[in-house]
């Protein structure tokens, strides 16, 4: 009984997603557009030849056999079968650049194919392809496929219909019609709609619950009440001016003493925060229906003297990320109030190889932090170091010292910045440009910000809510590196630190040569001697006769004692000089 109320309760959950001819999938993971278009209409011709795309093979998806890989194993060249044309050694590069996230490929492109059974079962999605008569034996043979893989799309089942849709199948690739059927330019269900998770609703422009105000901190508008402003300037006289959604911020993380939050909430200052009991609602963008006008970078858009690559699943609505996206983020203390304002997560203050502990994450946001190795986390969510330490970070989480080994510092620099004001905690030492809008930036305080990985809303801390992620210039590109390969030069480490690595080298050098010496000296003086000993044996040697006289042996005796004697103080007089000389 209870397996048919479970069985049953699949069923409901799974169709709830159908809405007349359309079958969404269940995990609420949007189409790559920009992948269902014709290869001739396509911006990507170039890209996508790289990884072994040709007309026939993009026109007609799972004929590329890239695409029965897993997003993860493409990072390399080393899974892919030697007869294809792989000219690009990370194809990963090549899809983010396109716009893939690892979740739209694994399932509009790869249907999680490239997994193995325990991992359709760790992410739950073995049900999807049980649903379908897949068991763990079928899966790993060759051949024993159950009956669904040899049915259109037509003769699947309405449960078969609705597994297949939470694989990311629509009906044209299940039946892997060729693009040059024209279906893409009929009025396909799928493609003529919008995915009722990007579909506007009214009640989400409405206003929204102030957040939760943490443990030991306060706010400065006022109990039960937050700021609706975040872009308002704060000024009080004798202290430096602070956008109202820092300053709310240092009011929730104890920054601000309690004492002081309550006598900040009645001044007359703060109203340029429009403090309320919910924060007021923007409206949210229609989703475009068409793929994006362009991805080729223009002249007017700025990018990155290192060549990091935006991470696109950051720069998402909170509610148009993937479930698992949110999952991940909720362990590292994400609302969506705070995903969709960068910067007012603390985690986002600690560089990513610090964060493989939760130990310098400031208290209390700390006990927000579930996981006990945030990078992991990162890593799972698609972060790599360089990506989040540049987009994240913005390496502020380094030393000066690490700016300077690293090449980073000219960057802060040119914006003003050195190491005592680096390393200060008092706002007046900060350079100019630190409150200063993207506007007033000079152009090169601006390349400078934008090889620190800022953009100019995320540098003005402009909130995702007012709608700007949908008309970004940045977003809308493939950023130059990814469509025509690096320019970058090879970068070479040479640090004020190199110059005491150089003087260690040199001293140790020195030591060496002359422990060296010494030891070649001794050796020199030893070979000398035994030389010098064994010419003096050659030299004084007495040669022997025979005597036949007893009547003259004792006086032979007495010379044979003279010159022994003699010889000898001729050794000791030798050794002696040869000593001297050495």
């Amino acid at each position: 009984m209870s397996s048919f109320i479970t069985a049953s309760l699949f069923f409901l959950l799974s169709c709830v997603e159908i809405r007349g001819d359309v079958v969404y999938n269940a995990d609420k993971i949007s189409m790559p557009r920009f992948r269902f278009e014709r290869w001739k209409d396509s911006q990507f011709q170039d890209v996508a030849s790289q990884i072994a795309y040709d007309e026939s093979t993009w026109e007609t998806l799972s004929y590329n056999s890239i695409e029965a890989l897993a997003f993860m194993d493409l990072e390399t060249t080393d899974n892919i079968d030697d007869s294809l044309n792989v000219t690009f050694d990370k194809p990963t590069m090549i899809l983010i650049g396109m716009g893939f996230t690892e979740v739209t490929w694994d399932c509009w492109i790869n249907h999680y194919g490239g997994y193995y059974w325990s991992d359709l079962e760790e992410y739950k999605i073995a049900p999807y392809y049980e649903a379908l008569g897949w068991t763990l034996d079928t899966w790993n043979s060759e051949s024993d496929f159950p009956a669904s893989s040899d049915k259109n799309w037509i003769e699947l089942t309405v449960e078969e219909r609705q597994a297949a849709a939470n694989l990311c199948y629509i009906e044209q690739t299940w039946n892997q019609e060729s693009f040059s059927t024209g279906w893409l330019n009929s009025s396909e269900a799928y493609l003529a709609s919008v995915e009722p998770w990007l579909r506007v609703d009214e009640s989400d422009n409405g206003p929204t619950k102030c957040p939760e105000v943490p443990a030991g901190g306060c706010s400065v508008c006022g109990e039960g009440e937050c700021v609706g402003s975040p872009d308002g300037i704060f000024i009080f006289p004798g202290q430096p001016s602070v956008p109202c959604g820092l300053f709310e911020n240092a009011g929730h993380f104890g920054v601000i003493p309690l004492d002081q939050c309550q006598f900040l909430s009645r001044i007359p200052q703060i109203e340029v925060c429009d403090c309320g009991s919910s924060i007021p609602g923007a409206p949210t963008a229609v989703p475009s229906m068409a793929p994006s006008q362009t991805f080729m970078p223009t002249d007017s858009i700025l990018y990155n003297a290192e060549e990091i690559s935006i991470p696109r699943f950051r720069f998402q609505r909170w509610n148009d990320t993937t479930k698992e996206m949110q999952d991940f983020a909720t362990e590292l203390a994400y609302t969506e109030y705070y995903w969709e304002r960068m910067s007012t997560n603390f985690i986002e203050e600690v560089a990513f190889g610090d964060l493989d502990s939760n130990k310098l994450i400031r208290k209390p946001w700390k006990n927000r932090v579930k996981s006990e190795k945030p990078n992991q986390v990162l890593a799972q969510m698609g972060f790599t170091e360089d990506v989040w330490d540049c987009w994240i970070n913005h390496y502020g989480g380094y030393e000066w010292d690490d700016l300077i080994k690293y090449q980073i510092a000219p960057y802060y620099e040119v914006l003003g910045w050195n190491r005592d004001a680096w390393n200060s905690f008092v706002s007046s030492d900060y350079p100019e440009s630190n409150l200063k809008g993207w506007a007033s930036l000079t152009p090169e305080e601006q390349q400078a910000a934008t090889d620190l990985c800022f953009l100019e809303r995320t540098w003005n801390e402009v909130p995702y809510s007012a709608g700007w992620l949908e008309s970004s210039d940045y977003l809308a590109t493939t950023e130059p590196w990814i469509l025509y390969g690096s320019t970058k030069p090879e970068k070479i480490i040479s640090t004020k630190l190199g110059l005491l690595h150089w003087l260690i080298i040199i001293a140790v050098a020195v030591t060496v040569v002359w422990i060296a010496s010494v030891f070649a000296v001794v050796w020199c003086c030893r070979r000398r001697r035994m030389n010098r000993l064994a010419q003096n044996d050659n030299n004084n040697k007495v040669p022997t006769k025979n005597i036949s006289h007893p009547e003259i042996e004792t006086d032979s005796r007495t010379v044979d004692q003279d010159s022994s004697s003699k010889e000898s103080s001729l050794k000791v007089e030798t050794i002696d000089e040869d000593e001297y000389d050495c």
